[in-house]
């Protein structure tokens, strides 16, 4: 999500070609990358160096270079992390995947939320994540699966919370100015933990 959220501003509506990444990136990592993208710049359309289609096509000559460096990426973190202390945390924006859901029950397994915990997802996912057992964790935990809608669009704002933590660079975006709140934005690992402690 650092990662999107930075090249997005920086390239606006050009189409990166990312080369770095490793090989064995996952599809939920993508899915980061570019709806942070999508959010900071227009980027409708990204190539990564052995990864996506055509990438392999892409004529290489006379692109701009531009470095990603660590300090960056931690500027980044520094921008969008407006909030400390979370009301409410929620992963999914865009959609969580069932790997994704599946991680979050392996962590919620035994265990109870201490603060609200929403996951958004497609209906599809969540019917799927209620037929092999991980609605059932989630729920037992305290947490809640939500389909069909996003963070970004329901009136939390209303519902009396005032900093939500996310997981993700496109919600961290969009949350101040759409729903007036402070954000937290970590990764799902240090979200549920969050959620538990």
């Amino acid at each position: 999500g650092a990662l999107g959220y930075t090249v997005g501003k920086l390239v606006k509506n050009k189409i990166p070609f990312f080369r770095g990444i490793p090989d064995n990136v996952d599809t939920d990592q993508l899915k980061s990358l570019g709806a942070a993208m999508a959010a900071s710049g227009a980027v409708a359309l990204y190539h990564v160096e052995n990864v996506t289609p055509d990438a392999d096509k892409v004529n290489k000559n006379g692109l701009e270079k531009i470095t990603i460096t660590d300090e960056d990426l931690k500027e980044t973190y520094e921008k969008l992390n407006t909030g400390e202390n979370p009301d409410i945390i929620i992963i999914g924006c865009p959609h969580a995947s069932i790997r994704e859901i599946r991680r979050i029950a392996d962590k919620l397994q035994g265990k109870k939320v201490r603060k609200p915990l929403w996951i958004c997802t497609s209906r599809v996912v969540r019917d799927l994540a209620e037929k092999i057992g991980l609605l059932d964790v989630i729920e037992k935990a305290g947490a809640n699966i939500v389909a069909d809608t996003c963070m970004v669009v329901a009136p939390i704002e209303k519902m009396g919370y005032k900093t939500t933590a996310v997981n993700s660079g496109k919600a961290a975006n969009y949350l101040p100015g759409f729903c007036k709140q402070n954000v937290v934005f970590q990764n799902i690992d240090e979200l549920v933990r969050r959620a538990i402690q």
